[in-house]
């Protein structure tokens, strides 16, 4: 049975390339979570700060709220050193199962997508 996250996460990550962030950490200093444990202890040690919503995570759940309207959710779960998800959208429109790579530096995260899309979350105290 996996650990419940108590823990809500405003979530809005920024792309590495286009957006300059103060006291941004070098590539080199990121460590890759490579656990559910890592991955359940990180999350669970407060919020994670961008624009594109609030994501909350419990036990196999995710969803996203922004502006105090739901925007997607679906069921997550930890496969090879990934953070999986699958779900839908508000609209019904299907998310298909995307596994991302979580990296962690200080209280800064880098997320890796398919196609080598990466974006970064700051963790703040929740």
């Amino acid at each position: 049975m996996k650990n419940i996250i108590p823990s809500t996460l405003i979530f809005a990550a920024l792309a590495i390339s286009g957006c300059a962030m103060d006291n941004q950490p070098s590539a080199d200093n990121f460590e890759r979570i490579s656990t559910e444990a890592q991955f359940v202890e990180v999350m669970q040690r407060g919020a994670v700060l961008g624009g594109g919503g609030i994501v909350t995570l419990s036990e196999n759940r995710w969803t996203v709220i922004r502006d105090d309207s739901l925007v997607a959710e679906g069921t997550w779960e930890w496969d090879a050193g990934r953070w999986c998800r699958t779900g839908s959208m508000a609209t019904g429109a299907q998310l298909e199962r995307e596994c991302q790579i979580y990296e962690i530096s200080g209280n800064q995260l880098r997320i890796t997508s398919p196609g080598n899309r990466v974006q970064l979350a700051e963790l703040i105290q929740s």
